[in-house]
């Protein structure tokens, strides 16, 4: 409710039904201001309802990280300051007139009137704010309180629960969403689709297997033995899932793990254990290629493949067709299938602005597929696969690491790993003069 407070400002108003010339203003500091009355309505709301002091600290603590979210949700998101509370310079005061041209009467009203336990007025938050209880102050303390209540020890697994902005993604979800009027629901894969995708994907490997089985020798060997695998890999899974929402998927080159992993995503869609699957590659060159074989193989057509270069991609794919992708679609992973890079991943696991939690939200009962992962910085490696476990712990995600070089330094404890034994194969012939 408090988040868009801020544009009950009569200037924006007015330039919204076209008073205002369109050259006065062009932007109301409206989160800024909005993080304030929230912070006010806030810590008024914890005192009512707190039952002893530890659930009073606990409440302000929501308090100040809500407060934030507020403040960052169009831009960067910012740290907890001790110092500077979010919405500084921003805020305007003339002789003790708070935020002159916005409808702090009206708002305050409202809140009221819908909610018996915060009474409150316009004169109360001119006091708080300006007088007695000043709201730097009042900032400051709790800031500073929040600091030291969370220096704490706890494992890697805890401090990534903690670290992960779940609930700011389910804001800017939420609010982003709403106003492009987009229905999240209707971008999930369904078991039904799933299930046909296997299908799919069973005549693309006969299809495949056909052919090499026509080239004879070793190529038809190899082709059985994958297929082999696949089965079994497939099965180890099933025989697994309940155990753990962490697993590894090794196999040598040429043995198709990228059909293989996919083909685990869609039997867990098909029997409920996951809504969409996001794949993830290293390099922009593995990823298109890997979409294509994907689209190709399970004929879904509704993929959103994400990277630094897909804005442009579908920019420029509107001058031909009127099947235009909204922007936030596309940051919100709004699709059954998601290929996106590593860049974009470690963006939802290490947010830097508001509309990169988004992703969190859509990673919900997904199965993510991250392929090659040893390709990420050995210094970044167990911060990685902490985030990753705890993000599939917190969302009720699977997340499936493929690769045929895993590193040795894996440190989760509840992990499955799919490692079936394999033929070895001379794939390559070399001839020379």
């Amino acid at each position: 409710l408090c988040h868009d407070f801020g544009k009950a400002d009569s200037r924006w108003q007015n330039y919204i039904i076209g008073i205002e010339n369109k050259q006065k203003i062009t932007s109301v500091p409206h989160a800024q201001v909005s993080s304030c009355i929230f912070f006010f309505l806030g810590l008024k709301l914890a005192k009512e309802i707190a039952t002893n002091k530890n659930e009073l600290r606990i409440l302000e603590n929501e308090v100040v990280k809500y407060t934030l979210d507020i403040a960052d949700h169009h831009g960067e998101l910012s740290d907890v300051s001790e110092y500077d509370e979010p919405w500084k310079g921003r805020v305007l005061i003339s002789e003790r007139n708070i935020l002159p041209y916005t409808d702090v009467v009206g708002f305050l009203d409202f809140i009221t009137s819908e909610m018996p336990m915060l009474v409150t007025s316009y004169n109360e938050f001119d006091q708080w704010f300006d007088l007695g209880e000043n709201a730097l102050d009042v900032w400051e303390n709790i800031a500073y309180s929040y600091l030291t209540s969370n220096q704490i020890e706890i494992d890697a697994l805890e401090a990534a629960k903690l670290v992960l902005r779940i609930n700011t993604g389910k804001m800017i979800y939420g609010d982003r969403l709403s106003a492009a009027k987009i229905k999240p629901r209707e971008s999930l894969l369904l078991p039904e689709k799933a299930k046909e995708a296997l299908e799919n994907i069973k005549a693309y490997c006969q299809g495949k297997a056909d052919y090499f089985n026509k080239l004879g020798g070793s190529s038809s060997e190899l082709t059985q033995e994958r297929n082999k695998t696949q089965e079994e890999c497939v099965n180890v899974y099933l025989n697994n899932k309940g155990k753990s929402g962490f697993f590894t998927l090794e196999l040598p080159t040429g043995y198709g793990k990228t059909i293989t992993s996919l083909r685990i995503a869609l039997e867990a869609i098909a029997r409920g254990d996951a809504e969409r699957i996001i794949y993830v590659a290293p390099y922009i060159s593995i990823l298109s290629q890997v979409t294509d074989e994907i689209k190709e193989a399970t004929k879904i057509e509704n993929i959103i493949q994400h990277h630094h270069m897909s804005t442009y991609k579908i920019l420029a794919a509107t001058t031909e067709s009127n099947n235009l992708i909204d922007a936030d679609m596309l940051d919100s992973w709004q699709a059954p299938i998601v290929t996106t890079t590593f860049v974009q991943l470690f963006r939802a696991l290490f947010p830097n602005r508001a509309q990169h939690t988004m992703r969190l939200v859509a990673m919900k009962h997904s199965f993510i597929i991250v392929d090659e992962p040893q390709s990420i910085d050995a210094n970044q490696w167990n911060l990685f696969t902490t985030m990753i476990n705890g993000l599939a712990f917190e969302l009720e995600a699977k997340v499936m690491l493929v690769t045929a070089t895993l590193p040795r330094t894996l440190q989760q404890q509840q992990i499955v790993r799919i490692k079936p034994a394999v033929k070895q194969f001379s794939r390559y012939k070399i001839a020379y003069k």
